[in-house]
């Protein structure tokens, strides 16, 4: 590692201590010599760089088990991002590592690496600022650490050009993989379908199994919603197939996925097969989901008992998930929306009503997808009551929504 790799956190502690190149460098270097050092144009001596730190109140870590520690440590959370793995041991080791990486020649790939970590775990606020600390040192970032700084930036705004700038710096499966995935949950099914396709190829190429796998799922996915049930199912299958005796939860997803698809066409019997195949979830607001679209199908079967033993399961699933209050809000109404059905003449009253159309309005905040599917719900109510000007607004809006 080179001196020249310290030069953009002289540049940033100088800034942030509001502080002249002249003033820093008087008595040990040229203000022009630390202009080139500030923007990795020289590979200054240890004497000089260890000047202008001291300058600032800084020393320089040049321990190489502690940096050839970090660098591999860095490396492993890289990987197990990508593949969405358990990251919480390398997390740790590298925080204990912090005020020795952040001083050394390893500090930008750490900072990226804080700024993803406060990505990951929700705080948005610190999240923004070192997003924007880091801004003015993004071109001493290599291609790799650009990428991943802007699938930082993405995940902060989910802006599409982000995503867009980290694949013209590194092309690679993973980011092309988010590139379909965004597309996906903002309904641009066919340009998602595109992406995964392009996603899976690189895969293949890369030899990357666990982006093959989720990159397939996501064209079954892609499928499914563009109206092609038994392509969408070919390639969830593949998906599965490949992830066989690895990970059970593609095939879990398989079937939750094609039941609510089945449920959205008002398919019961096909619905009700495929989400009985799913088995016991981890991740609880799919969990909570699985329940309520369970109630509903024995709700259409008059099952009471199954019906009522999945409305228990789901509201004490609904009791664990840490959601924000608007959240939370509409899945009680999802809850009370199943439950009127078990009601007779569930479709005149008033309250069932108004619980589907907070859903038919809100539910989008819960992901693109959910008001298309109470949308069915309402336009059914609409016809029933005979309000067929209403039901087709619904359905024409729904079009728009897809177009």
């Amino acid at each position: 590692m080179e001196n020249r790799e310290l030069g953009p956190l002289i540049r940033q502690e100088r800034l942030r201590q509001n502080l002249s190149q002249e003033g820093l460098c008087r008595g040990i270097c040229a203000p022009s010599y630390l202009s080139k050092i500030e923007q990795g144009q020289a590979a200054a001596s240890d004497e000089v760089v260890d000047q202008l730190l001291a300058a600032l109140g800084l020393r320089c870590c040049r321990d190489r088990e502690v940096l050839e520690k970090g660098e591999a440590l860095l490396a492993e959370y890289w990987e197990g991002f990508v593949r969405e793995e358990d990251l919480s041991a390398q997390t740790a080791a590298l925080y204990e590592l912090e005020n020795q990486l952040l001083c050394s020649p390893l500090h930008l790939e750490f900072q990226v690496f804080l700024f993803l970590e406060d990505c990951r775990s929700g705080q948005e606020e610190e999240a923004a600022a070192r997003m924007k600390a880091l801004r003015p040192l993004e071109s001493g970032f290599s291609p790799r650490l650009a990428a991943w700084y802007n699938y930082g930036c993405y995940y902060c705004t989910e802006e599409a050009a982000y995503l867009e700038a980290a694949f013209r710096l590194w092309p690679t499966a993973w980011v092309c993989y988010y590139q379909a995935s965004h597309l996906y949950y903002r309904g641009q099914y066919s340009a998602a379908v595109e992406k995964a396709q392009r996603a899976c190829t690189m895969a293949l190429e890369e030899g990357n199994l666990y982006l093959l796998v989720w990159s397939t799922f996501l064209l079954g996915s892609g499928y499914v919603s563009c109206g092609d049930m038994t392509l969408g199912e070919q390639y969830y299958r593949r998906a599965v197939s490949l992830s066989r005796g690895v990970d059970d939860h593609p095939r879990q997803m398989m079937w939750y996925n094609l039941g609510a698809s089945w449920l959205e066409r008002q398919d019961y019997d096909r619905a009700l097969r495929c989400l009985v195949q799913v088995g016991e979830l981890e991740e609880e607001l799919t969990a909570f989901l699985l329940q309520q679209k369970l109630a509903l199908v024995h709700a259409h079967f008059h099952q009471e008992r199954e019906a009522v033993s999945a409305l228990h399961r789901a509201e004490e699933l609904l009791g664990r998930l840490s959601l924000p209050p608007e959240k939370l809000a509409l899945c009680r109404d999802m809850l009370d929306m199943a439950a009127f059905q078990l009601r007779p003449g569930f479709l005149d009253d008033p309250a069932y009503e108004g619980a589907l159309f907070r859903l038919w309005r809100d539910a989008d905040r819960l992901g693109f997808g959910f008001q298309r599917f109470f949308g069915v719900y309402l336009i059914a109510l609409c016809q029933h009551q005979r309000r067929y000007k209403e039901a087709l607004a619904i359905s024409q809006a729904m079009n728009r929504e897809l177009s």
